[in-house]
């Protein structure tokens, strides 16, 4: 996969951890954005395997939402897998 490709899988995800729900209030969104930028990105790159923890960032809105801890934990969670995205490492 081309460096440009990676920065725009990176790019993209780094959108999902700016529109991540700080409350409840925001989950509907963020499940609805959340499952829109995962189809794309599956549609862009199908041979691209998205690391692990990304899978369940998308997955857990909800705790993040409720719980501050965790949700720091997840940003620092996926900052560190899309830095990963971009050197290419995601296996």
């Amino acid at each position: 996969m081309e460096q440009s490709e990676l920065n725009e899988i990176a790019r993209k995800l780094r959108l999902a951890v700016a529109i991540s729900p700080q409350s409840p209030v925001d989950l509907a969104m963020w499940y609805e954005r959340s499952a829109a930028l995962l189809k794309e990105l599956q549609a862009q790159f199908p041979d691209f395997e998205l690391p692990h923890e990304v899978h369940h960032y998308f997955a857990d809105g909800d705790i993040r939402a409720k719980d501050a801890d965790y949700r720091a934990q997840q940003h620092a969670m996926m900052l560190e897998a899309i830095g990963r995205v971009e050197r290419g490492d995601t296996g």
